[in-house]
């Protein structure tokens, strides 16, 4: 199994986790660390999350590929 990074990198769920990330870094790198560790967690949490759900409805209703 190898993994479509072209669909990865694409993915809105993986940018909108990347900036929440980087939202909390400059939260905690300018001193307010109690909300920007929030943020990060939420961030991460929230994508995992989404990530799971989406392999999960995949397994149990599988999408043909074109040419199949």
């Amino acid at each position: 199994m190898s993994i479509d990074w072209k669909t990865k990198l694409s993915s809105r769920k993986l940018w909108i986790g990347l900036a929440l990330v980087v939202i909390g870094a400059v939260l905690c790198i300018t001193g307010d660390i109690e909300n920007g560790l929030r943020i990060i967690s939420i961030g991460g949490a929230g994508y995992l999350s989404v990530e799971c759900i989406v392999d999960v409805a995949r397994a149990i209703w599988p999408v043909e590929q074109e040419g199949e």
